[in-house]
């Protein structure tokens, strides 16, 4: 699995850019989405905006000439790299990635509760992954998470606490 670099808020016309340019070349070419709730107005609305803004992740079949069909491309578009080769997520980076979103890549509202002053997650993603979440803030209904990226550094996802035990 491989992370692409693009223009932040052009995740999605990129994906059908890519996709069409690189056809069998490509297995799967997605971005995380996080599903928030945020309060406009005195209501609870649900926004989606982008995990990692900017980053495509994808699944090559070919690499190298995947490499070279998007060298044709004229967008702005470049593989995250080491050194001269491409940047393989390791495999618990992949497993965040895969794991997490589920197969829409959309990563929705987790459900918890605090008990004993540990928070346990019953219902969502999160689920099994408390270890991930570094924070949490129980009135805007997010948790912060400790994702392990090079780049990313802690991200936020969708959590409702509603009470403590």
């Amino acid at each position: 699995m491989l992370a692409l670099s693009v223009t932040p808020g052009h995740e999605r016309a990129m994906q059908r850019r890519i996709a069409r340019l690189a056809g069998d070349a490509l297995a799967d070419c997605f971005t995380l989405t996080v599903e928030l709730q945020r309060r406009r107005q005195r209501v609870w609305c649900t926004e989606y905006e982008p995990l990692f803004p900017g980053y495509l992740f994808l699944q090559a079949a070919d690499l190298t000439r995947f490499e070279q069909l998007l060298a044709l491309s004229s967008a702005y578009a470049r593989l995250v790299r080491l050194g001269r080769n491409a940047a393989t997520l390791t495999p618990q980076e992949a497993d965040f990635v895969c794991g997490i979103g589920g197969a829409g890549h959309l990563i929705g509202m987790s459900e918890g509760v605090v008990e004993q002053g540990r928070l346990r997650v019953y219902a969502g993603p999160l689920t099994g992954r408390e270890h991930l979440v570094k924070n949490f803030n129980r009135h805007k209904r997010m948790a912060y998470l400790n994702t392990g990226f090079r780049a990313a550094g802690v991200t936020r996802v969708g959590l409702e606490v509603p009470m403590k035990v």
